[in-house]
């Protein structure tokens, strides 16, 4: 899986990570750890908006199934709160954020 670099910015970016499931932010955090980025776990919801309220972060990584919270209301609810925070679901069985697998099988389009 390949995130996108943020802007180049002279602070480190903030990444939350939001999923019940250990093995998935682990593996996730391998994936994009990098000097650019500050990693944060979130185990739920109410965890997450708690990290929200208390830190900067730039970009959230959801997984669609929490504990606490319907993943679509949560989302409005960051999306309201924080309006500046880009958001990227991530498929429950690969981990990669949502559209991605769909990009891989179909040909980009090309003009007539």
């Amino acid at each position: 899986m390949s995130i996108v670099p943020m802007p180049a910015c002279d602070a480190v970016s903030g990444v939350l990570i939001v999923s019940a499931n250990g093995e998935l932010r682990r593996e996730l955090i391998s994936r994009v750890k990098s000097e650019r980025w500050r990693l944060t776990e979130a185990v739920s919801g109410a965890h997450a908006l708690g990290q929200l309220e208390s830190e900067d972060f730039q970009l959230l990584l959801l997984d669609p199934v929490l504990p606490d919270l319907n993943s679509d209301e949560f989302q409005k609810l960051v999306r309201a709160q924080f309006p500046h925070l880009q958001i990227l679901p991530l498929d429950r069985q690969t981990g990669l954020p949502v559209g991605r697998q769909e990009a891989k099988r179909v040909p980009p389009l090309r003009p007539p």
